[in-house]
């Protein structure tokens, strides 16, 4: 696929691809909708008072407070220190290990729980079905994340609804939130946006649960066969019962209450927990996964672009980043040609691919 050279004046995202349109102003669809829809989230001054009460609004009152998915990486770590540590809640550390978590992650959740004393689940998933859903999705995206992210999502959300958590709060930063939202976005995640600042409400929580459910189902019955379908839904989603305006989990995004800084939380984790950074850290890297490397690959190959990108368009439309920095972000996460073929061989290897199938993959989204 070629794409088109004309980048929007604000975020540098270029037309043609990912949905990016321009106007007559050479401003682009995601920042006009974070101008007139989003702004005035990202952009208010942040108040932690308000996360601290809606996260107390049910303290005791259930086995749980809340819960945190737990990767090992900074921003899930960070969260859950604060959760226990500052916020004196109940929470539930979960990891769901896919296989492809690094062993410095690895390290970094034992260090973590042993160190604050939280509960915590680590729970290995139905292989079959994990294979199925990975292995489709890259067939016809190329893009393995979206696997990952369905998972981190959905699964949580069904362990919350079962053991009756009235919060999952995720530590997704301001750019992760914002990277993928515009008008007509298959991402609903402004509605999130929306509800976090609103007054609680189980069924608003209803609505939006039920919207989420009913987008990706609607993808996924496209997809997929009856059969792997079953072993999917049975495996990530919550019995459809367990949704109602009596009670409903809250996906509530910590850093919409509180400034985000990379460099500030990596220095707070390192004294506080002793966590620890590979040697080579640069910002926006993600150590914890095995196959992030195979993904970049495989993300750059299609669109033609980075997977940073969408992230430091969203980081250049807060005015948190300026364009003097970028060329920096871009050379020190370059990526060694055998760090990308040790990546890609852990997503053939799970995947039952071998290299000639991912060369067939991407070669579908060039002929475009």
């Amino acid at each position: 696929m070629i794409f088109q050279q004309n980048t929007c004046k604000i975020c540098h995202l270029p037309e043609g691809t990912l949905e990016v349109v321009l106007d007559e102003n050479n401003i682009c669809n995601y920042c006009n909708f974070y101008d007139s829809q989003l702004k005035q989230f990202f952009e208010r001054k942040k108040d932690p008072e308000a996360l601290i009460k809606r996260l107390h609004l049910f303290k005791n009152h259930y086995t749980y407070d809340a819960i945190v998915g737990l990767s090992g990486g900074k921003d899930s770590t960070y969260v859950l220190y604060k959760l226990v540590r500052e916020y004196n809640l109940n929470v539930l550390a979960v990891t769901y290990d896919n296989g492809f978590l690094t062993d410095l992650a690895k390290k970094n959740i034992k260090t973590t729980i042993d160190k604050l004393g939280c509960d915590h689940k680590f729970y290995v998933p139905n292989i079959k079905a994990m294979k199925s859903l990975y292995t489709t999705l890259t067939r016809l995206t190329a893009e393995p994340c979206i696997a990952c992210m369905l998972i981190g999502l959905y699964f949580n959300f069904k362990l919350c609804l079962e053991l009756q958590i009235p919060f999952f709060v995720n530590g997704r930063s301001p750019a992760q939130m914002l990277a993928t939202l515009y008008e007509g976005s298959w991402d609903n995640f402004h509605l999130i946006i929306e509800q976090n600042l609103s007054p609680h409400s189980f069924k608003t929580s209803m609505t939006i649960a039920n919207q989420y459910l009913n987008n990706t189902k609607t993808i996924l019955n496209n997809i997929y066969s009856t059969e792997e379908l079953n072993s999917i839904y049975e495996h990530l989603f919550p019995n459809e019962e367990l949704i109602n305006e009596n009670f409903c989990t809250e996906y509530v995004s910590y850093f919409l209450f509180h400034d985000y800084d990379e460099i500030a939380i990596k220095k707070f984790l390192a004294e506080k927990l002793d966590w620890k950074k590979p040697e080579k850290d640069p910002l926006l890297s993600h150590f914890d996964c095995e196959i992030h490397d195979a993904c970049e690959y495989l993300y750059q190959e299609k669109h033609g672009i980075s997977m940073l990108t969408p992230e430091i368009a969203a980081m250049l439309r807060m005015k948190v980043l300026n364009s003097s920095q970028i060329n920096d972000i871009y050379t020190d996460n370059t990526m060694t040609e055998e760090n990308i073929h040790a990546s890609v061989q852990s997503l053939c290897s799970f995947c039952d691919f071998s290299e000639g199938d991912v060369k067939n993959i991407l070669m579908k989204f060039k002929s475009n």
